[in-house]
C-alpha cells in the first residue's frame, strides 16, 4: 500500500493546520502539468477507476470506466500520434465535440503534445470559424457524423473555409468506429482511436510540458461575441 504522507500532510483536526500551512506549495512536489498529474496517478493507483462516463441518461447504470493506467496509456498513444502528424509544443489543437469518454483523453493528449482549445459546438459557424482563426489551430478533433451531425457540419464548413487541414473523429461513448472515416476535400480525415492505435502507450516520445507552458486556450466570449 502506498504511503501518501509525502503527497498530502496528515490532517486530523484544527491543531494540524499549523504543520500543514508551514510547508510551502513549492516544497510539496506537486505535479506541474495535467500530464504530470495523470502520470503520477497512473503510477500510484494504476488499477483505480479514473473516469466513468455515461453513454446517455437512459443508461445511467452502465457507465464506461477506465483506470488511471488505461487513461494514461490512451493519452500517450493519442499524443504520440498528434506529434507524428506535426503537432508541436506551441501547436493548437481545437476540439469540437459533445461530452464523451474519448473527449477526456483527447483533451489531455492535446495538452501533452501541444495546446488544447475546446470550442463550444453550440456557437454559430461564423463564431466557431473566428475562434479557430484566432487560435491558429489547423488540427480539429471533432465528433463523428453519426455522433453529432451539427459538429460534423461545422467541421465541414471549417475545412471548406481553409481553416483546418486535419480532422480527427471521436465516436459516442462506449462504441468503436464501424465505418471508414468520410472524406473531405481539402483535409485529412480519420478516427482518432484508429489512427492512434498503433502508437506507443507506455511513454510519450516528445518532451513533456513544463510548468510555464500553455496547456489550453478557453474562449470566454459567451454566445454573444467572439
Amino acid at each position: 500500500m502506498t504511503d501518501n504522507s509525502s503527497l498530502w500532510p496528515r490532517y486530523t483536526g484544527p491543531d494540524d493546520l499549523v504543520a500543514v500551512e508551514g510547508v510551502p506549495l513549492e516544497h510539496r512536489g506537486l505535479p506541474t502539468s495535467t500530464y504530470a498529474i495523470l502520470e503520477r496517478a497512473a503510477t500510484l493507483w494504476p488499477e483505480a477507476t479514473a473516469v466513468t462516463v455515461l453513454p446517455d441518461a437512459a443508461r445511467w447504470e452502465h457507465g464506461v470506466s477506465r483506470t488511471f493506467a488505461e487513461l494514461a496509456a490512451e493519452v500517450r498513444r493519442s499524443a504520440n500520434f498528434l506529434r507524428a502528424i506535426g503537432v508541436q509544443r506551441d501547436s493548437v489543437v481545437a476540439l469540437l465535440c459533445p461530452n464523451c469518454d474519448g473527449l477526456i483523453s483527447a483533451t489531455l493528449a492535446a495538452q501533452l503534445a501541444g495546446i488544447a482549445a475546446p470550442v463550444n459546438s453550440g456557437l454559430s459557424a461564423a463564431h466557431v470559424a473566428e475562434l479557430l482563426d484566432r487560435s491558429g489551430a489547423r488540427t480539429l478533433i471533432c465528433a463523428s457524423p453519426e455522433f453529432d451531425p451539427a459538429s460534423w457540419d461545422l467541421a465541414t464548413s471549417l475545412v471548406s473555409s481553409g481553416l483546418v487541414d486535419t480532422v480527427l473523429l471521436l465516436s459516442p461513448t462506449g462504441t468503436e468506429p464501424t465505418e471508414p472515416a468520410p472524406a473531405l476535400h481539402g483535409a485529412s480525415v480519420g478516427h482518432l482511436a484508429v489512427m492512434a492505435s498503433g502508437y506507443d502507450g507506455a511513454v510519450f516520445d516528445g518532451q513533456p510540458p513544463e510548468a510555464d507552458d500553455v496547456a489550453g486556450i478557453f474562449h470566454t466570449g459567451g454566445t454573444t461575441g467572439t
